[in-house]
C-alpha cells in the first residue's frame, strides 16, 4: 500500500492539529491546537475509541524518522495529559470538556443519575463528574476500552520508551476491574453505568480485553474454553436483519478485529500454542467480503489468511479523493450510510470541500491501514 509522500505529510499535518493541548483527539474536525472550546453537535463520547485507533497508527509511525517528532508529541499528549485528566475514581473516562463546553451541550447529554440493569442497558444516560475544573464523562464502554488496549499493546511492543507508562495505565484498569467486579459504576450511586458490564465471563469483548490487560501487566493469561469457542465462531451481525450488509453497524467487526489482531500478534510473536484466534479473524474477514477494508487486508496478509476486499486499489491517494462525497454542503461531515463505496467501514470523518484536492479531516482509517505492520 503506497501513499504519495506529499499527501502523507499533509495528513500528518492535519492529524497534529486534531489533537489539542488537552490531548483530546477531535476526530470529527480539524480544530486548531489550542482552541478554547469544542462545539459538540451530538454525543462525541467515542473519542476514546478513536484515540485507540490513533495509538495504533502512532505505535508504528513513531519508528519512521520523518514522523518520529509528530508521533512522539501526540503520544505524549495522549498518555501523559489526556489519560491523566480523564482518570477519575480509579478508572479512565471517555470524554473531557471545559465547564463552558459542558454547559453548551444538550440536556440529554448531561449527567444522568439513573442506573441500568446489569450494565447492559443502551439507553441514553451519560455520566459526568467534575475534576480540576473540567467535566469528565466516565461511562466508558468496552468498544473504547478494547480499542485503547489494542493501541497500548502496539505502543508497548514497538516503543520501549513508553512501556512503563503503558504498564501503569493498564495496571490502574486491572485494579479498578478487580475492585468493581468488572463493572463501570456510577460514582455517586454505585450502580452500573450503561454499557458498564465489562465482565470477561459473560461479555466476549470483555474477555478479550481482560486477556490483553493480563499480557500488558505480566500476569498469566486466564482462559475460558467456552468463551474461546464463542469467539472463534463469532458473527458480528445476523444475516437477514438488513436488506443491505452495508447498512449494518459496520464497526462491530472492526472493533473486534482490532483487539483480536493485537492478541493474535502477541500469540504468534511468543509462539503460544494453547490459544489461537485465527478462526475468529478468518470469520470476520469472510463476513466483510467486498467491503474494500484495507485494514482487514493488512491483517489477512499478516496472518496468511484469505480476504477478498472486492474492488480495491493499493494506491491510497485514490481513497482520499473517492472517500469524500460530492453531494453535501461545504464542511458537512458525511454519515457512514451516505459514504461512497470506498472507506465506508470506519467512522473517521470525510467532508465536501471547495477543492477536491483539499482534505480538512484526517483519514485515520487510511493511516491505520498504511502504518500497521509497515516497517522502515
Amino acid at each position: 500500500m503506497n501513499f504519495n509522500k506529499n499527501k502523507l505529510d499533509y495528513l500528518f499535518s492535519i492529524l497534529e492539529k486534531q489533537v489539542d493541548s488537552l490531548g483530546r483527539y477531535n476526530y470529527k474536525g480539524n480544530f486548531e491546537k489550542d482552541i478554547n472550546f469544542k462545539f459538540l453537535l451530538e454525543e462525541s463520547g467515542d473519542m476514546t475509541y478513536h484515540i485507540g485507533i490513533l495509538l495504533q497508527i502512532l505505535a508504528f509511525s513513531y519508528n519512521f524518522p520523518e514522523y518520529k517528532f509528530i508521533s512522539g508529541e501526540i503520544l505524549y499528549l495522549i498518555l501523559n495529559v489526556y489519560l491523566e485528566k480523564v482518570f477519575v475514581n480509579g478508572f479512565y473516562g471517555r470524554e473531557i470538556l471545559y465547564k463552558e463546553e459542558y454547559e453548551r451541550i444538550l440536556p440529554h447529554q448531561k449527567h444522568c443519575t439513573k442506573g441500568t440493569f446489569l450494565g447492559l442497558d443502551s439507553g441514553i444516560c451519560n455520566k459526568w463528574t467534575e475534576k480540576n475544573g473540567f467535566m469528565i464523562r466516565y461511562d466508558i464502554s468496552l468498544d473504547a476500552i478494547s480499542s485503547l488496549l489494542a493501541g497500548f499493546y502496539f505502543v508497548y511492543k514497538n516503543i520501549p520508551l513508553y512501556r512503563r507508562k503503558i504498564y501503569e495505565i493498564t495496571y490502574n484498569m486491572y485494579k479498578y476491574y478487580q475492585k468493581n467486579n468488572f463493572f463501570v459504576k456510577d460514582i455517586e450511586t454505585g450502580k452500573p453505568c450503561r454499557f458498564g458490564n465489562h465482565h470477561p465471563t459473560f461479555i466476549p469483548l470483555g474477555y478479550l480485553s481482560n486477556q490483553m490487560i493480563s499480557i500488558l501487566i505480566g500476569h498469566p493469561i486466564k482462559r475460558n474454553i467456552i468463551m474461546e469457542f464463542i469467539l472463534n465462531n463469532i458473527r458480528t451481525y445476523v444475516t437477514g436483519l438488513y436488506k443491505d450488509k452495508k447498512d449494518r453497524f459496520t464497526y462491530n467487526g472492526y472493533m473486534f478485529m482490532m483487539i483480536l489482531n493485537a492478541l493474535q500478534d502477541y500469540i504468534e510473536d511468543n509462539n503460544i500454542k494453547y490459544i489461537d484466534y485465527k478462526c475468529a479473524i478468518r470469520n470476520i474477514l469472510k463476513e466483510a467480503k467486498g467491503e474494500q477494508n484495507l485494514f482487514f487486508l493488512k491483517i489477512a496478509n499478516r496472518f496468511n489468511l484469505d480476504y477478498d476486499p472486492g474492488l480495491v486499489s493499493y494506491d491510497l491517494d485514490y481513497y482520499i479523493v473517492e472517500g469524500m462525497s460530492s453531494s453535501f454542503k461545504f464542511n458537512f461531515v458525511v454519515d457512514l450510510k451516505y459514504r461512497s463505496v470506498y472507506n465506508r467501514w470506519e467512522k473517521s470523518a470525510y467532508m465536501k470541500t471547495e477543492k477536491v484536492s483539499d482534505l480538512y479531516y484526517c483519514n485515520e482509517d487510511l493511516l491505520q491501514a498504511y502504518f500497521m505492520y509497515n516497517k522502515i
